[in-house]
């Protein structure tokens, strides 16, 4: 009666099968390797993300697979997997199309008969992972550009406000910036080039930043042809006191070698959120100097004015050695 040992081969033969099945359909990179350290099996997501015929890794080496800096280091926790002990590593795998690949790799021991016989990598391509850490460096420089643009400018809010246009420019690498009053329908403070109230007014319906990388074409700009040489554009609406007062907004003659993305629509929201902290400190200096200066009944100049505007006067004049009369 064989139906045990038949039974036992089914189960081996199911588990094979498994096995097989996670190997080939993993969706990153499984290189197999003997006790020698040569690949002896390679999944297909190997060869489309490392862009190379998975048949043509069997034969090669693990010195072959990493690269020349990083070969002693996989080694090492090749030696280590053998042993039984499964590890992690970040290294560089050889690439057909840029050198080197960086790669996170686990390798794991294989084993037959309570013997490691080898060794599967698992393969976790980093490319992406370290382009957005890169952007969120990238994202946290252009914040502390902007933020030290601001402080660097003066407490006056008109010149904050023109400090931080100019900074947005500059961080955007674009080439106009305008803060927009819905109220007199007018731009009333501009960097670079002109920018049309009728592209201003675009941001003005949104609850966020809004982005547009070609506003060519667009009807709401038909009836502004000093709009029209500006082809990229990004805005952001301004409230102040609860108010929409406007908006604030970059544009450039050329469109972007990149889209326009979340990132920039948040540092947009951000420089917003300034010059509308900006605008209301202007308000609320400008109403104390009513106050200090002005008769609350007839809101004409109390004697507090002719005095400070006196002792201004005598100081100017000591400095440019002139008299006042």
């Amino acid at each position: 009666d064989i139906t045990d040992r038949n039974e036992a081969r089914a189960n081996v033969e199911a588990s094979e099968e498994r096995f097989r099945s996670i190997f080939d359909n993993n969706p990153d990179p499984m290189i197999a390797f003997d006790a020698d350290g040569t690949v002896t099996r390679a999944n297909a997501a190997a060869g489309r993300v490392l862009e190379i015929d998975p048949d043509t890794l069997i034969g090669q080496t693990l010195g072959d697979v990493a690269t020349d800096g990083d070969v002693t280091a996989a080694l090492a926790c090749f030696n280590r997997a053998l042993a039984g002990m499964a590890g992690g590593i970040e290294l560089h795998v050889r690439h057909a199309r840029e050198h080197s690949l960086p790669a996170f790799v686990t390798m794991i021991p294989i084993r037959f008969g309570g013997l490691a016989v080898g060794v599967h990598l698992h393969v976790r391509d980093l490319r992406a992972t370290i382009a957005q850490q890169r952007q969120i460096a990238a994202h946290a420089e252009r914040i502390r550009d902007l933020y030290m643009s601001a402080a660097a400018a003066s407490e006056n809010a008109e010149q904050q406000i023109a400090a931080t246009i100019e900074a947005g420019c500059r961080i955007l690498g674009l080439s106009a910036g305008a803060l927009y009053q819905s109220e007199s329908d007018r731009v009333i403070e501009v960097f670079g080039e002109p920018l049309g109230a009728g592209l201003s007014r675009l941001a003005l319906g949104s609850d966020r930043a809004l982005a547009i990388d070609d506003v060519r074409g667009l009807p709401q700009l038909a009836d502004e042809p000093d709009a029209a040489p500006l082809v990229a554009f990004i805005g952001t609406p301004i409230d102040v006191s609860g108010t929409r007062y406007g908006s604030l907004c970059f544009a450039d003659r050329r469109r972007r070698r990149t889209p326009f993305d979340d990132v920039d629509r948040d540092l947009v929201q951000l420089m917003g959120a300034l010059v509308s902290a900006a605008i209301e400190r202007g308000r609320s200096r400008s109403r104390l100097q009513t106050l200090a200066y002005s008769d609350t009944v007839t809101s004409l100049p109390n004697r507090a004015w002719p005095v400070d505007h006196l002792r201004a006067l005598l100081e100017e004049a000591r400095h440019t050695e002139t008299t006042v009369g």
